[in-house]
């Protein structure tokens, strides 16, 4: 995901403002969403085949989130994003989504990638947890975005609403996005037995 993140939202976004004055007007984009396109129908047709269920999952995955990548190149393209729009704080629609910036002459490797969302600037944490992701919709990108400017402020995060509408699994794809491991607290107390007292609970 961050390979695809990297070579799609960072490196042709700035290899066409070079060339254009308007991105949306030049060919790097189009192409690059032929590029995804076909990579999309590469994938639907490895899944019909005998996988194991490991590349399997894998394959799903990887499918959610270049629909996911795919959107948001389309909505680049529609909105005509100049590249003084790009670069622009106040350009809320490119800098509303997750963006992920490798720089491989950093000497260090773990501050090589870095995740960015808006104004807030994260590490990428290099915890392994496998291959599953949540599929990202306009609703759980509104929550990453509230979640990400929190983290930034040293703040925390309560998603709220009914239950069994994914607000668990979105602050936990959220780890797996900056590579962070999140351990539902009350799920793992219940596993082990004990007991927890949220004193002044109330105020958090």
């Amino acid at each position: 995901m961050a390979w695809w993140n990297w070579k799609t939202l960072v490196d042709c976004i700035s290899e066409a403002c070079k060339r254009s004055p308007n991105i949306a007007s030049g060919s790097s984009l189009e192409a690059l969403l032929k590029i995804g396109l076909r990579t999309l129908d590469v994938l639907a047709l490895v899944v019909l085949g005998e996988l194991q269920p490991v590349m399997r999952r894998k394959c799903e995955y990887l499918s959610a989130e270049l629909v996911h990548q795919r959107d948001i190149i389309r909505l680049v393209i529609k909105d005509q994003i100049t590249k003084e729009q790009v670069y622009s704080v106040f350009r809320v629609k490119w800098i509303y989504h997750m963006r992920f910036y490798l720089d491989g002459l950093v000497a260090d490797p773990i501050e090589r990638l870095l995740i960015q969302m808006s104004n807030a600037t994260f590490l990428y944490g290099f915890e392994y947890l496998g291959a599953g992701r949540l599929f990202q919709t306009p609703l759980t990108g509104r929550c990453c975005f509230a979640l990400t400017q929190a983290l930034h402020g040293r703040l925390g995060g309560s998603p709220f609403g009914p239950a069994g509408t994914g607000k668990t699994e979105s602050f936990k794809a959220l780890g797996n996005h900056l590579g962070r491991f999140v351990l539902p607290q009350l799920n793992f107390c219940c596993h082990v037995g004990a007991w927890e007292c949220f004193d002044e609970a109330n105020i958090l």
